[in-house]
């Protein structure tokens, strides 16, 4: 019997080969094989694309060597590591623009997700029309064609990079263990685009390799001690000492503060497609001083207009701000620029007039949510043709960040349009209705916080005509907002 791997005559009652070792149960024929002469060792092995001494690539001998399992796997952390790179080269470079590590928003998520992604793909496509990756081309092991050692070419690399490695990945990812057992060192998706993964040992890049991950381990470790000392640089630049005012915490947060009409100016880049910039006056809606945990803090409570958007339909920004008192300096400790939208005509409470610039169909008061947990509520009254309502925004602190956590309307009529004067308008007399709610916080609590019930009476427009609207809305927090059950008075 003759060994199937290397060809060497071995006794039929051996289970192991005494010259390479390779297992006779399934690897020994009774007729000798096609022996081939290994040209960089002069060993003959078997009918195998690579000496099993040297592990030389007999179909060309200067193409390389077999792969190391090791050193494939080692490409495959490197293909991460590259990308995890250019991501952290992009977010320095963001940094330095001016955007604020510490709180990125859409915008720079997508500038530095796509431009990492465009700058990975466009490296990987130069390697592999040349049968390697990023990963491959450090560890300096390419995927050649199986038949002659040639380079496979883009089409087929791409073909083995996405769907040859999506079915390797398949039944566990069996397809990758594969190349352990494969006398060729195969995965699946190395049989499926014909192709086996070469070694160059005469052009080894170690030294460019553990340089590589050095600086990347370097970048890595600076970019996030940049950030957390920009962050903490950021803070302490906010932070002043003395008594509190507005125009001390205007100065610190947006770097101004016009005392004429007491307000800010700020960029305000809108959440759309070309994340456009306008210029904004920022004013404050509510100063509201508390304790919590010992320590004194202010809530702060702003409304942003933004120019040239004056319209019925042009909500203004809210914004929510909490400054802690820190030994002797006050220190921001939430900053949520945008936690929702409200009002009219760029303003906060509707038609601004002479004495309040935020408008004067509206309020802004301070609101106990919890034991500890202070927040606040917006009211806004609006109407149009006749019929109008007021609305109301409860907004709290959730997970140390700012977020509206109930919205309704609180009162309506159409007290402008009804009763016999309305003939004159329509067709006929319209029927008044109108209704008010209060709104109290209960002993109660779900979720750390207080129930929330909310009484409502008079009357209400429906198809039926004007029905009665006297019901009574019990409110739960579940989490992240109140939840409401409804109990007919």
């Amino acid at each position: 019997m003759f060994c199937q791997k290397c060809g060497t005559e071995v006794d039929s009652t051996r289970g192991f080969c005494v010259k390479c070792g390779a297992r006779l149960a399934s690897g020994a024929v009774e007729s000798q094989p096609h022996k081939i002469v290994c040209p960089n060792c002069n060993t003959e092995s078997g009918p195998s694309l690579f000496c099993y001494v040297c592990d030389a690539y007999l179909p060309s001998v200067s193409g390389g060597a077999k792969a190391s399992l090791p050193s494939r796997f080692g490409a495959f952390l490197l293909d991460g590591l590259v990308f995890l790179t250019l991501l952290l080269i992009i977010i320095s470079i963001v940094v330095s623009a001016g955007i604020d590590a510490s709180s990125f928003g859409l915008e720079a998520f997508l500038i530095v997700f796509f431009g990492g992604g465009f700058g990975y793909s466009l490296l990987s496509l130069w390697l592999l029309a040349r049968g390697q990756t990023p990963g491959k081309w450090l560890m300096d092991i390419r995927a050649v064609d199986k038949r002659n050692g040639s380079e496979p070419g883009l089409g087929r690399m791409l073909f083995r990079e996405t769907l040859g490695k999506w079915v390797s990945g398949c039944f566990f990812g069996l397809g990758w263990f594969w190349a352990i057992w494969d006398r060729d060192a195969q995965a699946w998706h190395d049989k499926i685009s014909r192709t086996v993964v070469l070694y160059r040992r005469a052009q080894s890049r170690k030294l460019l390799f553990l340089g590589f991950l050095l600086g990347a381990l370097i970048l890595s470790v600076g970019f996030a001690r940049a950030v957390i000392i920009d962050a903490r640089s950021m803070k302490a630049a906010r932070a002043f000492r003395g008594n509190f005012t507005t125009e001390k915490a205007f100065a610190a947060l947006f770097g101004n503060y016009d005392t004429s009409d007491q307000s800010s100016s700020v960029i305000v880049t809108e959440d759309n497609f070309d994340f456009s910039r306008h210029r904004g006056k920022l004013t404050l809606i509510l100063d509201s001083p508390f304790s919590q945990g010992g320590v004194e803090k202010h809530l702060l409570v702003t409304a942003t207009a933004i120019e040239g958007e004056d319209c019925h339909d042009c909500p203004a920004q809210i914004g929510a701000y909490v400054f802690a008192k820190l030994g002797r300096r006050w220190t921001p400790e939430i900053a949520d620029k945008e936690v929702d939208q409200f009002g009219a005509f760029g303003h906060a409470f509707g038609i601004p007039d002479h004495g309040h610039p935020n408008g004067d169909e509206g309020s802004a008061q301070a609101v106990k949510f919890a034991p500890n947990v202070y927040g606040f509520s917006l009211t806004h009254s609006d109407g149009q043709q006749g019929i109008g309502g007021t609305f109301e925004l409860f907004v709290a602190p959730v997970e140390n960040h700012y977020q509206p956590v109930l919205s309704q309307g609180i009162e309506g009529d159409n007290g402008g349009a009804c009763g016999p004067e309305s003939a004159n308008l329509f067709r006929h007399a319209v029927p008044c209705y109108g209704f008010k709610s209060t709104v109290r916080f209960l002993s109660s609590v779900h979720a750390g916080f207080f129930d929330i019930e909310v009484d409502q009476a008079g009357t209400e427009d429906s198809d039926q005509g004007i029905i009665p609207a006297n019901n009574k809305k019990l409110y739960f927090f579940s989490g992240d907002k109140y939840e409401p059950t409804i109990q007919p008075i």
